[in-house]
């Protein structure tokens, strides 16, 4: 979601590192805080990806078409997985909401995705779209609302808040889908320093 290899990988990189840490803990919520980290780190892998093939002006259709939807669908199902995965439960009505959020994103990736281009302030714009805006909010809420159930109330507040605050300040901009890099790798660090003061926390 950077604008260049290098930010890319050094993002990703970053965020792996946290997200392996928090699943190392053996904790589960900390396991599902952990995946869904590593999963949003992905998708600076993908970046990485277009900015190179771009680079050696190669085509970037596969990648856009096909590597990057299913990064980015997998984000909310993951963080939906965390809340089974914690809960031992499921919510079927929001299953079904996400199936067909899911199954209408892939159709209209696979099937409209041209190249993606960059924009004038540096950033990839995934297969040339115009995101609707009612889609940019079904994307938010799809993603938040498994999110609101994490029985840390400090490490909710912090995700919800970043990525609200993400998604408000880059709702208008052209390039609205992967100007999220460096919030994540904020979030990331953030919740890191969350983690090791509760930590010092029991220690004292």
């Amino acid at each position: 979601m950077c604008g260049s290899i290098a930010d890319s990988l050094s993002a990703g990189a970053i965020i792996y590192g946290v997200g392996i840490y928090f699943i190392l803990t053996g904790k589960p919520e900390y396991i599902w805080l952990g995946s869904f980290m590593i999963i949003t780190g992905t998708i600076q892998f993908v970046d990485a990806a277009i900015w190179t093939l771009k680079y050696y002006n190669l085509s970037t259709d596969f990648v856009s078409r096909y590597c990057t939807i299913t990064v980015l669908l997998l984000e909310p199902i993951v963080a939906y997985l965390g809340y089974v995965f914690f809960y031992k439960k499921r919510m079927i009505p929001f299953e079904i909401i996400l199936l067909i959020f899911v199954l209408r994103n892939l159709y209209i990736f696979i099937t409209s995705c041209d190249e993606t281009t960059v924009t004038k302030d540096g950033y990839l714009k995934w297969c040339g779209f115009d995101i609707q805006f009612i889609n940019k909010v079904a994307w938010l809420l799809v993603l938040i609302f498994p999110l609101l159930f994490f029985p840390n109330v400090l490490h909710m507040g912090l995700i919800i808040a970043i990525l609200g605050g993400t998604w408000l300040y880059n709702v208008n901009h052209e390039a609205w889908g992967s100007r999220g890099c460096h919030s994540t790798v904020l979030y990331a660090i953030a919740a890191l320093g969350l983690l090791l003061g509760e930590g010092s926390k029991k220690k004292n």
